[in-house]
């Protein structure tokens, strides 16, 4: 019993870490690594390269590798569903004290997206807990967070508040992110197909 138990305990500890996100395409993620390299090397802030630009639809939660496959599969049936839309990103915003992302303008879309794969995470993987964050839901796209001391926060948002940027996209999928225990890596992107 008591090797079952160990058993138990190692698979709950070791069972990987997921996230599911919207990426940008990658001229635009290569400029927005460009800013988080900024802040790596002018303020010593560097968890926020730990993962390629995105915004967050589902924040990161375990579930059992065995059944990676089947998680796979079910995104990529939903994202069979849907429309593609496009997606502004302008200037910077802030959660004092420590984060600074990328701006990501209101739009109905993302927000429908959102919804409905909360929905379907409830459903399908028994990820009740999301269910909670529809209410609270700001997109965007973190270029320092965690690392980022109060104080260089608040010298990097002096400067960063003023600074202009724009980029648009078109969402034409969503991308299922795997943590390897050091940093996050795109497992698969599961396509819209809906134009």
């Amino acid at each position: 019993m008591y090797q079952d138990l160990q058993a138990f305990s190692y698979n709950m500890k070791f069972d990987p870490l997921y996230f599911i996100g919207l990426m940008p395409p990658e001229d635009i993620r290569l400029e927005i690594t460009r800013i988080k390299e900024y802040f790596r090397d002018h303020y010593d802030s560097k968890h926020a390269l730990k993962s390629p630009p995105h915004i967050t639809l589902i924040p990161p939660f375990t579930y059992r590798e065995s059944q990676e496959k089947n998680l796979i599969t079910d995104l990529h049936k939903f994202s069979a569903e849907e429309n593609i839309f496009e997606v502004l990103l302008e200037n910077f915003n802030a959660f004092p004290p420590r984060v600074i992302f990328v701006e990501v303008l209101k739009n109905d879309s993302l927000f429908g997206l959102f919804r409905k794969l909360m929905l379907f995470a409830e459903q399908n993987w028994n990820l009740n807990a999301v269910g909670e964050r529809e209410n609270r839901f700001t997109p965007h796209i973190t270029v320092a967070f965690k690392d980022l001391k109060k104080e260089a926060f608040r010298d990097a948002w002096s400067l960063f508040q003023a600074k202009k940027i724009k980029y648009h996209f078109i969402a034409d999928g969503i991308t299922l992110f795997r943590h390897n225990g050091k940093c996050w890596e795109i497992l698969t992107t599961s396509r819209f197909t809906n134009k």
